[in-house]
């Protein structure tokens, strides 16, 4: 399935620090697994507090994004979404750990990435870099060039967003290719419903029409309401 996404994915390697991941054969899952299919669905609430779990792992996003240049905020906010910091969680389509990897993607057992929590955070970072890099062909798309958060805002529909980083979160949630296995567009597909009103956008932005992907939408603003309040608490200083 994620093969037909994007295969590309398949030829690169993952080298972590004590641990054996040799490969992310696909993009990671986001919150139950399956964006806009089966699983945990995403509330469409704002998060106002940060989870009580995530302090125990400063170290470890300070130091997966010390070595990825991803910034540790968007880390610290996705593991705050994936499983609040929870590295013994699971989900029912099979996500593990406290990034929410399944273990296919990973090359782990559910087991492993349960008692791996903070090689858990560098695969989501390594991933996050390699993504940024994917993301770069959609010239069409106005991707946001950085990890962290910019000034601008783009509101689209009734959802607003950061430029800075809402495509390269998107992509964790519901991966970065243009189609999927079962023929629905892929989120960064070009929209056409949304087209006569917002110009040219990701199909995953678009809120009209039968083709977007609401729960990614609201995984976005969750991600960067999460970001917000941990770079406001100089939590990773």
């Amino acid at each position: 399935i994620l093969n037909t996404i994007n295969p590309d994915i398949l030829k690169s390697n993952i080298s972590l620090p004590t641990a054996t991941v040799t490969a992310v054969a696909a993009p990671p899952p986001g919150a139950g697994g399956e964006p806009d299919g089966g699983g945990t669905s995403v509330p469409s609430t704002v998060p106002t507090t940060l989870p009580a779990g995530c302090k125990n792992y400063i170290s470890a996003f300070k130091s997966a994004a010390s070595s990825s240049g991803v910034d540790g905020c968007l880390l610290y906010g996705i593991a705050s979404q994936e499983s609040g910091c929870n590295p013994n969680l699971s989900s029912s389509a099979g996500a593990c750990g406290m990034m929410q990897f399944l273990p296919s993607t990973a090359g782990q057992s559910c087991d492993w990435l349960k008692s791996h929590p903070t090689e858990s955070i560098a695969l989501a970072a390594n991933y996050l870099a390699r993504s940024k890099s994917a993301l770069s062909k959609y010239s069409q798309f106005q991707i946001g060039s950085r990890y962290t958060q910019s000034n601008t805002t783009v509101t689209v529909g009734s959802y607003s967003y950061d430029a800075g980083n809402d495509d390269i979160i998107a992509s964790y949630n519901a991966g970065y290719g243009t189609k999927t296995s079962s023929g629905k567009k892929g989120p960064f597909a070009t929209s056409s419903s949304c087209a006569s009103r917002d110009g040219t956008i990701p199909v995953w932005q678009c809120d009209i029409g039968g083709e977007g992907y609401a729960q990614t939408r609201n995984y976005v603003r969750r991600v960067q309401a999460f970001q917000d309040q941990c770079n406001a608490a100089n939590v990773l200083k």
